[in-house]
């Protein structure tokens, strides 16, 4: 399968719709603590914790994504909360450097959900993309090189579902191409 650098599909968990207020107060508010330039604005629609890139594929990705679906719908995990309260500046090995949140304390459930994600898409034989790691981040803003590490106030909200994006790289562009909530079957069916 040939690669591509202009679409990425990947599994994440977005900001509800009650945190995005929050996150674009937060950033303003971070903008002005490290004298950032504010353009371009936050679309906190757009903000996501990466779980699990699929990859960046130039033909078809339909049989890696088919696959990546089927396992998507195997996970049976409760509904939990994330909280980030760290600001930090991340670089690359490619020299890129991008303003995100991440959290002190771990966020143990969202990890523990992405190990289960990663152990299903092993199995049904998607593999994730090349040298990436789970480091639990939600990136603010890109092409930062001003260095920040700084306590905030955490962000927390509930994560009920998560999401099958396509992301159109360089164009700031996410396609919401399937959403699964998040429900303990294990619960349910003995309810």
């Amino acid at each position: 399968m040939e690669y591509t650098r202009n679409l990425l599909w990947f599994f994440g968990i977005c900001l509800s719709a009650e945190a995005r207020p929050r996150a674009v107060e937060l950033v303003d508010r971070l903008c002005d603590d490290w004298l950032l330039d504010t353009r371009p604005s936050l679309d906190a629609r757009r903000l996501h914790i990466t779980l699990y890139p699929i990859g960046s594929f130039l033909d078809s990705p339909a049989r890696t994504i088919a696959n990546a679906c089927a396992a998507a719908d195997t996970l049976s995990v409760a509904p939990f909360e994330v909280s980030l309260d760290r600001a930090v500046t991340r670089t690359t090995r490619d020299g890129d450097s991008y303003l995100v949140l991440t959290s002190d304390d771990g966020c143990e459930a969202l990890v523990s959900f992405q190990q289960r994600m990663h152990s299903a898409m092993r199995l049904a034989g998607v593999r994730t993309v090349k040298a990436w790691t789970f480091r639990p981040h939600m990136t603010l803003r890109y092409n930062e090189h001003t260095l920040v590490d700084q306590k905030v106030p955490p962000l927390t909200w509930r994560v009920d579902e998560f999401v099958l994006i396509e992301s159109l790289r360089g164009r700031t562009i996410h396609n919401h191409l399937r959403k699964w909530p998040l429900v303990d079957k294990r619960l349910t069916a003995a309810a």
